[in-house]
């Protein structure tokens, strides 16, 4: 339990961007990132399969969910207990089965998955309106269907395969090349060299969380330091309104973002700034729009530095910014 739920605390974080790499590709702010959601479920099926004990599914999740809360979530405190529920639905839908099945593994992986959508909503009272939060944890829940039930058994019939695990209730031969098999094992290679990919060439761990890179179309590229621009700060009030975050109207003190693209002089034929956060996470605006905004603007918060839009779509503002790229 222990080693699954730090791999899955871990690759949370490159879960998380293929889901953000789905909303961009569909352009859309939220939801369609939820068909990834039933990796964050996997480890917890993967555990409990291997280990078929009552508890082991709880037991994974808060563990996954503190390594997550510890590797620098964005979603906070929070996500422990979304890992808890998730945990406590593949427990309780496993028990009811006492001989696992591929049908049992996908109706767990389904209700898990789908189950962090609700508590998010519930957590954060975003007020999304109801037949698209049913949209959304129906996206999840066939996310649940196919990476948790149908790929965490499949890997289950793998490990077994090769010897490495026992399983108590395989009475017949496990074939070797079934549709699942070669499903299971497609996943793997694509998500591994995805993952390494990603830690590689995306993710920046190691950056310095008060800085910010200033690159691309530019005259004058630099590195932004909170420190350099204390005269420039301006206070505005601001409302996030998330997909799974809600934020009441409060004051923010920073720094515009049009004042740091201006000491780098954006050169005359780029017409877009993308704010990147060291996890991947990427919000693209206007540049034009952007230099006429005084309320968008980087603030420090929580030991790192922070998008704030006030203008736009929870999903613009970008936690843990690390770099401003200005594009044609």
């Amino acid at each position: 339990m222990a080693i699954l739920s730090a791999l899955g605390g871990v690759l949370s974080t490159y879960v998380g961007y293929l889901g953000n790499l789905i909303n961009r590709t569909l352009m859309v702010p939220f939801g369609a990132g939820q068909f990834m959601a039933g990796l964050h479920i996997f480890w917890m099926i993967l555990a409990y399969a291997i280990i078929e004990k009552p508890g082991t599914g709880t037991s994974t999740g808060i563990l996954k969910g503190m390594v997550e809360f510890f590797m620098g979530s964005t979603h906070g405190i929070p996500i422990v207990l979304v890992s808890l529920v998730e945990g406590i639905f593949v427990d309780l839908t496993l028990f009811v089965f006492k001989k696992p099945s591929v049908a049992s593994y996908c109706l767990a992986g389904a209700l898990a998955s789908m189950s962090n959508v609700f508590v998010f909503q519930i957590l954060y009272f975003s007020g999304v309106p109801i037949p698209y939060l049913l949209l959304i944890a129906s996206t999840a829940a066939l996310s649940g269907v196919i990476f948790a039930g149908y790929f965490g058994q499949g890997t289950v019939q793998t490990l077994a395969l090769s010897h490495i695990i026992k399983s108590k209730h395989d009475s017949q031969p496990i074939p070797k090349f079934d549709l699942q098999s070669i499903f299971t094992l497609s996943c793997i290679v694509i998500l591994a060299g995805g993952a390494a990919v990603y830690y590689t060439q995306i993710y920046k761990p190691f950056v310095n969380p008060l800085s910010c890179q200033i690159t691309g179309e530019v005259e004058q590229p630099f590195t932004y330091y909170p420190s350099d621009f204390t005269n420039k700060q301006v206070t505005i009030v601001a409302e996030l309104k998330g997909s799974y975050t809600y934020i009441p109207p409060k004051n923010y003190t920073g720094v515009s973002l049009h004042v740091i693209l201006a000491k780098a002089e954006p050169k005359t034929d780029v017409y877009t700034v993308s704010v990147i956060a060291s996890d991947g996470y990427k919000a693209v605006f206007n540049l034009t729009q952007v230099m006429q905004d005084d309320k968008l603007i980087l603030i420090q918060e929580d030991g790192s530095l922070r998008l704030v839009a006030a203008n736009y779509d929870g999903s613009y503002w970008v936690k843990q910014a690390c770099e401003i790229n200005v594009e044609p």
